[in-house]
């Protein structure tokens, strides 16, 4: 049997796609910010956060860390509404796999300024932190921020359990 290129398969066969896994840096990890602590996280985040559109709708983000927690890079995932964005675990996961993440802090804002998460917002949490765990990474953090100068949320530092995802030995 004649085995064929991708190209050649396009012309009188049926055709399939080729999928390429690309991740590239220009930052060497030595020069790569360090988020130890939830501060130090919404730190980055604010100084990338469109302080513009902040109030107007959500948004969630992602921050890849390496072993060493040096942040490698920020993933703009989705904006929404005035109350709610989406979040599509299949694609922070694969994303956070494509860069070789070993752990992730998950970010978004509430536009309300309301800094107390949503029934929603563990769940998601929950959901992201167990589908990680699946992948040998972990999840840090999910931070909300508000658009004021009033702080922000950390579920690591107001409620761990919603970052240790749900038991895997019982799925």
């Amino acid at each position: 049997m004649k085995k064929y290129t991708l190209k050649e398969m396009t012309v009188g066969t049926p055709a399939v796609a080729e999928v390429k896994l690309t991740y590239s840096s220009n930052i060497h990890p030595n020069d790569r910010r360090i988020c130890y602590t939830a501060d130090d996280c919404h730190d980055v985040l604010a100084e990338w956060w469109d302080r513009e559109t902040i109030e107007v709708y959500e948004s969630f983000a992602v921050l890849f860390l390496d072993r060493g927690n040096r942040v490698i890079g920020l993933y703009d995932h989705s904006r929404g509404g005035s109350s709610a964005t989406v979040v599509d675990t299949k694609l922070v996961i694969a994303t956070a796999l494509t860069c070789r993440a070993d752990s992730i802090v998950l970010a978004h804002n509430h536009p309300s300024g309301a800094l107390k998460p949503s029934q929603a917002d563990v769940t998601l949490t929950k959901k992201l932190a167990t589908a990680a765990k699946f992948h040998d990474m972990r999840v840090l953090d999910h931070l909300l921020l508000s658009p004021w100068d009033e702080g922000y949320y950390s579920f690591a530092n107001s409620m761990p359990e919603a970052i240790s995802g749900y038991d895997i030995n019982r799925l």
